[in-house]
C-alpha cells in the first residue's frame, strides 16, 4: 500500500506535531513502507487546500490519503496504521481528535453518541460525520464522490466542480461547504470535512465512516487536548500522563 500524507500548516506547525511527522517519516523507511509526504502552506482558506490535496491525491498512483492539520500531534505509526484502516475497511476513517475545550467533544458525531468510547483501544465506532483534522481517505471513496458528483442530475450539494486555483492549476471543490438537514427538521452549515463526508455518503449511502479509537492523538491549543478530556471537565494531561509508560520527554506524548 502506499499512503499520501499531508500536513496543513498554514500560518505555521506546532513544534511537536512536527516531531511526529519526523518520526512517522523514519519509522515508514525502516519498515519499507511507501510514504509520500508533502505540506500545503500556501493558502489559508482550508476548503481550498484540502480540496487541492485530494485532487493531487487522485492524479497520483498513491492508495490512500492521510490528512493532518497542523496542530495535530500524534503517535510514531498512526498516520501508517490510519491508512491501513482506511484501505482494509474501503472507507473514510479518521482518529478521534478532541475539540480545543475541556468538555468541548471531539472533530466528529457518532452514530452512536451513547456508545461507550475506549480511547487508546483497537475498536472502530460508526459516525455521521469525521473530522479531517487526522482523516484517512481511500482511493475508492475519493473516485466514487468525484465520479458521483460531476453527474448532470447529482443532488446540488454533492456537486463537484473543476475549479482554477490562485497557482493557475484546476482541482476539484471535494471540499466546498454546504448546508443540510440536521434530521429534526432544520439546516445546519457544514464545515469544509463534514461537508465532505456529506458527498461521501451521497455518494453511496451503504459505505460506512468510523472514528478509531486506537491513536492517542494531542489537539494543541494552550495546551494538548486529547480525547479524554473531549467529554469531561479534568485536569489538562492528567489522565494521559497516567496512562504513559515510562514517563515521556518533556512537551511529547506517548513514544
Amino acid at each position: 500500500m502506499k499512503t499520501a500524507f499531508f500536513l496543513f500548516s498554514y500560518g505555521g506547525v506546532e513544534g511537536r506535531v512536527m516531531d511526529s511527522v519526523i518520526d512517522e517519516i523514519m519509522l515508514a523507511g525502516s519498515k519499507g513502507a511507501v510514504l509520500g509526504y508533502a505540506r500545503i502552506h500556501d493558502d489559508a482558506l482550508i476548503s481550498r487546500s484540502r480540496s487541492k490535496a485530494l485532487s493531487d491525491f487522485i492524479k497520483s498512483d498513491f492508495d490512500t490519503i492521510v490528512m493532518c492539520d497542523h496542530d495535530i500531534e500524534f503517535e510514531p505509526g498512526a498516520v501508517i496504521g490510519l491508512a491501513e484502516q482506511a484501505d482494509l475497511r474501503k472507507c473514510l476513517v479518521s482518529g478521534m481528535v478532541s475539540l480545543r475545550g475541556l468538555g468541548a467533544g471531539i472533530a466528529g458525531r457518532m452514530k452512536n453518541p451513547r456508545q461507550p468510547v475506549h480511547p487508546g483501544a483497537d475498536e472502530c465506532y460508526e459516525a455521521d460525520y469525521l473530522g479531517a483534522g487526522f482523516l484517512a481517505i481511500p482511493r475508492v471513496v475519493a473516485e466514487e464522490v468525484l465520479k458521483a458528483g460531476l453527474l448532470p442530475d447529482a443532488p446540488p450539494n454533492a456537486k463537484i466542480a473543476e475549479c482554477i486555483g490562485l497557482d493557475g492549476h484546476p482541482f476539484y471543490d471535494f471540499f466546498r461547504c454546504v448546508v443540510a438537514p440536521n434530521g429534526e427538521g432544520k439546516n445546519e452549515m457544514l464545515s469544509e470535512d463534514w461537508s465532505f463526508c456529506y458527498r461521501a455518503r451521497k455518494a453511496n449511502k451503504d459505505r460506512p465512516m468510523y472514528l478509531w479509537a486506537k491513536p492517542m492523538l494531542l489537539h494543541w491549543g494552550e495546551y494538548g487536548y486529547s480525547v479524554l478530556q473531549a467529554g469531561q471537565q479534568v485536569s489538562p494531561m492528567s489522565k494521559l500522563d497516567a496512562v504513559r509508560e515510562p514517563a515521556p520527554a518533556p512537551g511529547r506524548i506517548i513514544r
